[in-house]
């Protein structure tokens, strides 16, 4: 009620240039590669792509190869325990921890521990539920030991660094 264009504050009016920069982004690849797309494309370089991600979670946790098997493993892991700490998020927390979940799953498993490593409802989450001191140690020596084991198998697929 009683809505006016002049009651917008006027820093408010700076959101107007959040749009207008992705056709910016595509226009600076344009001069350089001549690709307006050129971003969406040399994501092929590091096996990302547009992909529906269901197919893409079950094609790695079939995958013949440990990395992607701990890629998409780790994608189960993390919703497993979105779904145990499920009472002690509001629901905006669980909203935001799902989008962050699901939405990188649409250019396939690679990269989603980084992506986990953000989701911040799954901190609050593990501060708010009623864990004894022994069972956080254990958490966290688990997850800790689970992500030092994938760094050191990062960097050359199928086979380990010592």
């Amino acid at each position: 009620h009683g809505w006016s264009w002049k009651k917008i504050d006027r820093p408010a009016w700076w959101l107007l240039v959040v749009p207008i920069g992705l056709p910016v982004w595509a226009w600076y690849n344009h001069l350089l590669t001549g690709d307006w797309l050129n971003f969406v494309h040399v994501q092929a370089v590091w096996r990302r792509g547009a992909t529906d991600p269901v197919s893409a979670l079950l094609t790695g946790l079939r995958a013949d190869n440990f990395y992607d098997q701990a890629l998409a493993g780790s994608v189960v892991l993390f919703g497993l325990i979105l779904i145990l700490l499920r009472k002690y998020l509001t629901v905006p927390e669980k909203t935001w921890a799902w989008i962050s979940l699901s939405v990188p799953l649409f250019s396939g498993i690679y990269s989603m521990p980084r992506y986990f490593l953000v989701m911040f409802p799954l901190y609050l989450g593990f501060a708010r539920a009623p864990l004894s001191t022994t069972w956080r140690w254990i958490i966290l020596v688990v997850s800790v030991g689970l992500q030092l084991g994938l760094f050191i198998y990062w960097p050359k697929p199928n086979s380990w660094v010592v």
